[in-house]
């Protein structure tokens, strides 16, 4: 009965992925999404929708209350940097303080100190920056990713003097977080089967 049972959750969860859109369930998720909700990771557009708006979003963090810090980058490339989709953004609340972030780039960091009034509370699903994508080639899908920002190559956030590590909405930082013109990233396999063996200890 129990392997009926896990048979079964197996079915939904891997037929669902492909047909529902939501919210990375794991704590401290950060990943780029084109809502605000966090549940949209794919966009399809056209020839004479040149810019795109995406949004970069912490999602289900551990720590409760108001963002003092957060650090990441993002990219539209992960090995070659010259494919020609660039990105650029600036963070919501708080001071970026990463001065070689050059218009045209094909990558974005982010040092943020967020002192800042209203404050920027750590809720559900918290818009860290509004993403600016530059989209000059349609034939091929625009892969998205998030990595290490700064000189230490950290992605975190802090409130107070607690800190917590973010991961990335896929799984893995190898894979990307959000796609243009292909379809949606999911979740790795072994990220789920993992969260399905949980669910029976």
């Amino acid at each position: 009965m129990r392997l009926l049972r896990l048979g079964f959750v197996l079915v939904l969860v891997f037929s669902g992925t492909s047909v529902f859109a939501q919210v990375d369930p794991d704590p401290n998720g950060i990943g780029i999404y084109f809502d605000q909700g966090a549940t949209v990771n794919s966009a399809v557009i056209t020839e004479g929708t040149d810019v795109v708006t995406a949004y970069l979003i912490l999602t289900n963090p551990s720590l409760e209350g108001n963002l003092d810090f957060w650090t990441c980058r993002v990219s539209t490339y992960l090995d070659d940097p010259f494919q020609g989709t660039t990105i650029s953004g600036g963070p919501v609340n708080g001071t970026n303080i990463i001065v070689s972030n050059m218009p045209g780039s094909f990558s974005w960091s982010f040092r943020v100190y967020n002192y800042d009034d209203p404050p920027l509370e750590a809720t559900f699903a918290t818009v860290l920056s509004e993403l600016e994508i530059l989209v000059v080639d349609f034939d091929r899908p625009i892969f998205l990713y998030v990595r290490g920002g700064g000189v230490d190559g950290e992605v975190g956030y802090s409130v107070g003097p607690e800190g917590a590590s973010m991961n990335p909405s896929s799984g893995s930082w190898d894979l990307p977080v959000a796609v243009i013109n292909g379809e949606a990233p999911v979740v790795t396999e072994s990220q789920s089967w993992g969260q399905l063996k949980s669910l029976y200890r």
